[in-house]
């Protein structure tokens, strides 16, 4: 009987130890942010065709058109997964070529550039999501930005991403 109730005690006590080291683990959050503030014509020579909307931004002229838009955050946030929405306004499916780029260190370290296509169908949206399971070896990724080459008619709405945060005990 006394080792039952020593076996019981240790069962306890090792359950409780679990629960602690699991009650201080991370926390998931997520960021998201309009284009309209994080994103800007990548060349003075596309200002022209991107118009910032209050929901976004988008090419309003006759030729594809490069942005640049800087993912919300804090420098050392361990980040594992960035999406941004797109929508095509036109009556044609469109694709929309996008580059994620980003770096762990020190500005001069090496960059990562992780290109995906979005497929939309006629005045559609949609977004592709970049995981760092997936796209860079389960390694988290840093503080990014993404390029999307913009033909006429598309844009983009908002700017998300997922990281882990410590939240103590």
């Amino acid at each position: 009987m006394r080792t039952t109730h020593l076996l019981a005690l240790v069962l306890a006590l090792a359950a409780a130890g679990a629960a602690t080291s699991a009650a201080a683990a991370t926390q998931v959050r997520e960021d998201a942010a309009m284009a309209s503030a994080n994103c800007q014509a990548a060349l003075p020579a596309y200002e022209g065709l991107i118009r910032k909307r209050p929901l976004g931004v988008f090419n309003e002229g006759s030729s594809s058109a490069f942005v640049t838009c800087g993912f919300p955050g804090k420098r050392d946030r361990v980040v594992y997964s960035f999406y941004i929405s797109a929508e095509n306004t036109t009556n044609a499916r469109v694709d929309i070529d996008c580059t994620l780029v980003h770096r762990w260190g020190l500005p001069g370290s090496p960059a990562q550039y992780l290109p995906k296509r979005i497929h939309l169908i006629p005045n559609g949206s949609g977004g592709p999501t970049w995981r760092s399971v997936f796209e860079n070896d389960n390694i988290p990724f840093a503080m990014a930005s993404v390029s999307c080459n913009l033909p006429p008619g598309t844009g983009l709405n908002y700017l998300e991403n997922w990281y882990l945060e410590d939240i103590g005990n």
